[in-house]
């Protein structure tokens, strides 16, 4: 999960948002699962020990229907004022064995003059210099990061 915020950078230069200073300080707190229906819900819980922001991030899905939904609640446990700059994290499980290739990306440049203007491209093509993925375990979990970009990755039939 990354966080920024103002006065808590990130450990490198570069223009995405990875690698945030809150995001590295997030130590794990707990988790708890629970079914809810068809629903199995997983809460995750971290904190940050150094601003005293604490993070929720809530997983759902229905076992066998392929995806995995993402939200994160964040709660202000410190004594000062954050100013939150973004918040990312999402996850995605069942990707055909860890295969990458039966994927299609789509993505909205988020400038001012390029909203809604949705593309699509084969996962390879469009993540090439611009994707940061990571595999917790092959065809198990993959992360995405998409410099500037708001990536939808899914299957098409």
């Amino acid at each position: 999960m990354e966080v920024t915020a103002t006065g808590h950078g990130r450990t490198w230069s570069g223009e995405r948002f990875i690698d945030t200073a809150i995001g590295e300080r997030l130590a794990y707190r707990g988790r708890e699962t629970v079914q809810d229906g068809e629903w199995r819900c997983t809460a995750i819980a971290l904190a940050d020990p150094v601003t005293g922001l604490a993070a929720e991030v809530a997983l759902r899905t229905c076992p066998g229907a392929g995806f995995l939904r993402s939200r994160v609640r964040l709660v202000n446990e410190g004594r000062v004022p954050l100013r939150l700059e973004s918040v990312w994290s999402l996850a995605l499980g069942g990707l055909a064995d860890g295969a990458l290739d039966g994927l299609t990306l789509h993505w909205a440049d988020n400038d001012w003059l390029a909203e809604c203007r949705w593309r699509r491209s084969p996962f390879r093509d469009a993540a090439h210099g611009r994707l940061t993925v990571f595999l917790a375990r092959p065809g198990t979990a993959v992360l995405l990061r998409l410099d500037g970009r708001a990536p939808l990755p899914g299957r098409e039939d």
